[in-house]
């Protein structure tokens, strides 16, 4: 097994671009319904099956076959009063959302890309059910000039592309029978941004997915949260193989799916080279199998047992040469064996494999593997996997893993990988070929005029360290505040409120976006509840002084837990009218006097235990300040 801390991404000629996507914050791509996701029981369902077939140039695309033999059905979940026919693909698609071509010309401007002078829809080969009609709506916008790129501590990340296309569904449920998709996300507009390979670490993937994140986010006109940001991450090495892990999300992980991939890559060509010694050849892996159920006769592996008894069978096959490296770690906690068992939960419907390099386990006598072995006539250098389950879909599974195999003797595979919560990445599908892609004929081409252009051009969005410059200079954040400001999704928010002119100080406001708002969700509070508009009129109930700035939390709180409640409501309803300075005289009054000995005692040092007793009567209800001048003057007075 290669050591991780061994890779020399240099030597290993390690290359990765990225595909970014990012859903923007408009209505939907070919239809005019809302880009709402809900978690409410739907009213529509609609069921279908998967079928490949050819595109315009002939050919079934290699990954549209390879989900057709599931056989498959689907399920496709919708709301009858935010979402319709188009995304049911029983009607036509209307024209191209024009808001969201205006957005991704404005997010190409800022790259330094050309814009397509006409943009020609088109249908992308989609073969994992999550679309009803089969494929995805895409549209090039624009391509990269010899300016556009990020520069990265590595060297410059040349930006290709830029597309526009509709969002897939989303999961819902997977079973054995099928998939239920919901279709409440199909049609959203995404940005697709695509870089070259220019990408050589895992550190860089990283980078440049942040730096790609933070510009979409400064135009302020794309969603926010967890799902409406993915990525692809494509990734190669020297001898490899190009691996799309499909669809990551978590920005930190990124590095850690590159490196894993990385590691797996290279344990595979030592697996390769290992064969190659063995003097191995794709014609010793044969598909010519044995129905081993009776040795399990008598068996204490309560799977087998299980099995068994409801008539299903035990197969076996020899893996000429594999033994010893069906369980050779590629990756942490993840062996060749995984990847026979990932092949196999796909193209077979089981629920995965066993090998001989984990036998004898699971209630499998070492007497039971070496009648296996006998039965199969493996040799001392040869391995053999067991798939358990009905006959057709053991069958199924027995070729799937002697293809596999075979692959394996001469090459890392391209293929499609999903990433897991840990980092790693698991066997998806094939690579999709070149016929994947052609016209959509009933999308009318986009015109993108001159005079566009230039209006765009015009009202291009501050980048985020623009905003950062700007943000030190004229309110006087410090460099760690505004850091994290720049990048906070509420970051509009503060713009407008510091220059309102509410006389609020800007230093406050942005504390409050960053600071209270992460303490009150960690206390469970839906801070999500808090609209724009809401929050400026907290600061506007503040300038007034209606409250105290340290009611902030509390009052932030109240209105999150019930948002539509008016804010002067509120306000009473939790204690914090605001008091005058004679009120607030006559409570500071009646505290000195109850602490008559204490004041005596200690004289102008019972100012800090005072001050304790009085705010908790007035706290929220008046400014500090005003709280502690005012103790400190009529301290000195009853002292005098």
């Amino acid at each position: 097994m290669v050591d991780e801390k061994a890779l020399n991404y240099d030597e290993l000629g390690l290359m990765v671009g990225l595909e970014f996507h990012q859903q923007l914050d408009t209505t939907k791509l070919f239809c005019r319904c809302p880009s709402l996701v809900r978690t409410d029981e739907p009213d529509i369902k609609v069921k279908r099956r998967l079928r490949a077939v050819a595109g315009e140039t002939g050919e079934v695309d290699l990954a549209a076959a390879f989900e057709a033999k599931k056989e498959a059905r689907v399920i496709y979940e919708g709301y009858s009063d935010t979402t319709c026919l188009i995304e049911l693909d029983e009607e036509p698609p209307t024209p191209i959302n024009e808001e969201a071509v205006r957005i991704a010309l404005e997010i190409a401007f800022i790259f330094k890309m050309r814009p397509i002078d006409e943009v020609q829809v088109m249908r992308k080969t989609i073969v994992d059910g999550s679309t009803p009609m089969g494929f995805q709506r895409t549209a090039k916008i624009a391509i990269g000039t010899k300016d556009s790129y990020l520069m990265t501590s590595q060297g410059k990340v040349f930006i290709t592309q830029l597309y526009v296309e509709e969002d897939a569904a989303r999961i819902i449920e997977q079973t054995k029978e099928g998939t239920t998709f919901r279709v409440d996300r199909l049609g959203i507009p995404l940005i697709e941004i695509r870089t070259d390979p220019d990408i050589h670490s895992p550190e860089q993937t990283k980078a440049v997915a942040e730096r790609i994140g933070a510009i979409l986010r400064a135009t302020g006109k794309v969603k926010r949260g967890l799902g409406t940001i993915r990525q692809d991450v494509n990734v190669s090495i020297r001898d490899g193989a190009r691996v799309e892990i499909k669809g990551a999300q978590e920005l930190d992980l990124i590095g850690e799916y590159v490196k894993n991939e990385v590691l797996r890559q290279q344990n595979m060509i030592q697996i390769r080279e290992v064969l190659e010694k063995r003097v191995v050849r794709e014609d010793d892996i044969t598909i010519e199998h044995k129905d081993v159920s009776t040795i399990f006769a008598e068996t204490k592996a309560k799977l087998l047992q299980k099995a068994l008894k409801k008539g299903e069978h035990a197969l076996g096959v020899k893996l000429s040469k594999f033994g010893g490296l069906l369980g050779r770690e590629l990756q942490p906690g993840r062996r060749l064996g995984t990847e026979f068992a990932d092949a196999v939960k796909i193209y077979a419907g089981l629920g995965g494999i066993l090998h001989s390099d984990e036998l004898p386990n699971y209630g499998i006598s070492e007497d039971d593997v070496n009648e296996v072995r006998q039965s199969l006539e493996c040799g001392t250098e040869d391995g053999f996997v067991l798939v358990i389950g009905p006959k057709g879909k053991c069958e199924q599974a027995i070729w799937t893993i002697c293809n596999l195999a075979k692959i394996y003797i001469t090459h890392v595979p391209k293929e499609v990988r999903r990433p897991n919560p840990d980092g790693t990445t698991a066997f998806l599908r094939p690579l999709p070929g070149s016929a994947r892609m052609y016209p959509e004929t009933d999308a009318v081409p986009f015109r993108i005029s001159s005079e566009m252009v230039e209006e765009i051009k015009q009202h291009l969005p501050e980048l985020p360290e623009e905003k950062k410059t700007r943000f030190i200079e004229k309110y006087r954040l410090s460099e760690e505040l505004a850091d994290e400001l720049v990048l906070h999704p509420n970051v509009f928010w503060f713009d407008k409120i510091a220059s309102s002119g509410l006389g609020v100080k800007p230093t406050l406001v942005a504390s409050t976006i960053i600071g209270t708002s992460k303490y009150l969700q960690r206390e469970g509070v839906p801070f999500e509840n808090i609209t724009e508009d809401k929050f400026y009129e907290i600061f506007e109930f503040l300038s007034q002084e209606k409250f105290a700035k340290e009611a902030l939390p509390e009052v932030l709180e109240s209105v999150a837990k019930d948002p539509d409640k008016p804010l002067d409501e509120l306000v009473r309803s939790i204690g914090l009218t605001t008091l005058s300075k004679d009120e607030v005289t006559n409570i500071i009054k009646e505290i000195i006097a109850k602490n008559e000995d204490l004041v005596k005692e200690r004289k102008m040092d019972a100012l800090k235990p005072l001050m304790g007793e009085v705010m908790k009567k007035v706290r929220g209800k008046i400014d500090g300040k005003t709280v502690s001048s005012l103790l400190k003057q009529l301290l000195q007075e009853f002292l005098s």
